[in-house]
């Protein structure tokens, strides 16, 4: 009997174990399902918190095109006032020419009558007879008509020469009106046909160092750039000044190369962009400052300068930090 208890015993405890490792095993693969979930639901944060920013970022380049695209709407709209203008100049202009031109032929065909008839009376003059009394009344009676129409001429002359200078005058204007209007037009081209490639940029403490990744108290005083700039008839851009700028985006200002000095507003060191005569691809700057950035957004801004006036470029805008986090050189 006592064998028999010793066997059910024995097979008990056998189970026992044998249930207690399978609990165990079972206990293992939870562990590790749980373990795998975990990371999942990292990944997937992780992921959500990728996809977020990027939307953020999406949002922010949208509504700093937006800005950009309502900035440019309205030098387009100056520039498109500033060709209407010109065009009335002109058209004026060649009507003042027209009416000169008139002018000076109405001229020229009343000194052609006076020397017709100064013709004339030189040849009535001719066959008289000095010699008779009666003949010399008459020539000197021609010889005044003669002098007359001659005063005549002298003052045709003049007003042709007065006419003729206006005119050339007329002219030198209309040809720089025109010039004018052609340089607008040509702004209006340049400003939106001119594709932007920023194709490197880099944000960094020292020259030597590598790349920040995110903006934190004194970590960024050197923005190297390379760009490039592309038009369907490239010789345009050819000889043609442009400026690079960074911009605070928080407050609207640009940082100023080096250290900005209100003191001294004029100083080299004061300078708000980087000007660049356009020669050809690619084309590297290098800006620097020193001062703290105390704003969490910035971007590059290229405009275009034309007697000294400068023009955003309708792709000239690219953010470089955003929300404190670098966006550009991944």
């Amino acid at each position: 009997m006592n064998k028999i208890i010793t066997v059910i015993a024995f097979v008990l405890l056998v189970f026992a174990l044998i249930w207690g490792v399978m609990q165990l095993n079972e206990g293992k693969k939870k562990a590790a399902t749980i373990g795998k979930q975990e990371t999942t639901i990292l990944d997937l944060e992780t992921s959500l918190e990728k996809e977020r920013s990027s939307k953020e970022l999406a949002i922010q380049r949208t509504e700093e095109l937006t800005e950009a695209n309502v900035q440019l709407e309205g030098e387009k709209n100056k520039l498109g006032k500033q060709i209407s203008r010109l065009e009335k100049e002109i058209s004026d202009l060649k009507l003042r020419i027209n009416t000169q031109r008139k002018t000076i032929e109405g001229i020229r065909i009343d000194m052609q009558a006076r020397e017709t008839k100064i013709a004339d009376l030189q040849g009535q003059i001719a066959s008289l007879d000095r010699a008779k009394k009666g003949d010399l009344a008459k020539i000197k009676d021609l010889e005044d008509q003669q002098a007359a129409v001659a005063a005549e001429m002298d003052n045709l002359r003049a007003t042709s020469y007065q006419t003729l200078s206006e005119k050339d005058a007329l002219v030198n204007d209309l040809m720089d009106k025109q010039e004018e209007e052609e340089l607008y037009r040509n702004n209006l081209d340049i400003i939106e046909k001119t594709m932007v490639n920023f194709q490197q940029v880099a944000l960094r403490k020292d020259k030597r160092e590598k790349p920040i990744k995110r903006l934190r108290k004194n970590n960024w005083d050197y923005t190297t750039v390379e760009l490039s700039l592309y038009h369907d008839v490239q010789e345009l851009l050819v000889g043609q000044e442009f400026e690079l700028t960074v911009i605070d985006s928080d407050t609207g200002q640009p940082v100023a190369l080096r250290e900005s000095n209100p003191e001294f507003p004029d100083s080299e060191n004061n300078a708000k962009s980087m000007r660049f005569t356009f020669d050809k691809n690619p084309i590297t700057l290098e800006h620097s400052n020193m001062q703290e950035k105390t704003s969490d957004n910035y971007q590059l801004q290229l405009t275009y300068v034309k007697n000294d006036r400068k023009l955003p470029m309708k792709f000239g805008v690219l953010p470089i930090i955003a929300n404190g986090r670098v966006v550009v050189g991944r």
